[in-house]
């Protein structure tokens, strides 16, 4: 291809299954609104940046190019931009929605999207298997540090048995936030050799200082890193971790 554009992940890492065909464009273009301490214009993952950390969604960068380049916004790119936004704001419940978050949605809105209709695929089309699969990872639930914190996790077994796959945890982290005195969420993902984390922060925490000391990233009040170790261990460096945070 002549062209190949990396929307929402900025790094190799994110994206090795497809990382292959990424690397045969000619050029690449890299969107995104996260900002990692990797050395863009050293790393070679692409060939112009369009970074912007002040915008709530990749998506919300991809409209503003669309109108940028004048190209019409028809109803199945209204669609499409409406439900990155949708889902990288946390249905606008993230602290990174703006007014003009909002009034873009109101544009895309206006442009005759059925908004019901990406509403019940996103959130009330859910499958039996991810609700046992939630199930499971809830009662791995441990609060810490006088009910401020909590942490949860998922092992292959658990999917297995759940007969379901990886990505119906997807959500959990929101769940665990959500517990009233909550003030950090974690969530352990284990995947083949290593352990994806999941951050999450309510109020005055910032999360990206967390995933920081871990090599990973982020935005303040969302964000990950990765670990190469069993998931106990995984873990108890986690809330260590969040323990000394919380204690300073």
């Amino acid at each position: 291809p002549d062209v190949c554009v990396c929307v929402d992940c900025s790094e190799q890492s994110r994206i090795n299954g497809r990382f292959g065909k990424y690397n045969t464009g000619k050029t690449k273009i890299c969107i995104d609104h996260h900002l990692i301490d990797n050395g863009f214009e050293q790393s070679g993952f692409a060939d112009y940046y369009h970074i912007d950390s002040d915008e709530a969604a990749a998506s919300q960068i991809v409209y503003k190019l669309l109108k940028a380049m004048k190209i019409n916004i028809t109803v199945p790119i209204a669609e499409a931009i409406y439900t990155g936004i949708v889902t990288d704001t946390g249905s606008f419940q993230y602290s990174n929605t703006t007014y003009e978050t909002h009034m873009i949605a109101a544009e895309l809105l206006n442009a005759g999207i059925d908004k019901m209709k990406i509403m019940i695929s996103l959130y009330q089309s859910v499958s039996l298997s991810k609700i046992k699969l939630q199930n499971k990872i809830m009662d791995t639930l441990e609060i810490f540090c006088g009910g401020k914190a909590a942490a949860v996790y998922v092992t292959q077994d658990m999917v297995k048995n759940a007969n379901a796959d990886i990505d119906d945890s997807e959500g959990v982290i929101d769940t665990v936030r959500n517990i009233n005195g909550i003030e950090i969420a974690a969530f352990l993902k284990e995947k083949d050799d290593s352990i994806k984390v999941s951050l999450r922060a309510k109020s005055e925490a910032r999360v990206d200082d967390i995933a920081s000391y871990f090599g990973g990233g982020g935005h303040m009040k969302a964000a990950g890193c990765t670990l190469n170790k069993p998931i106990s261990d995984a873990k108890k460096l986690i809330i260590e971790k969040i323990e000394k945070y919380l204690e300073n």
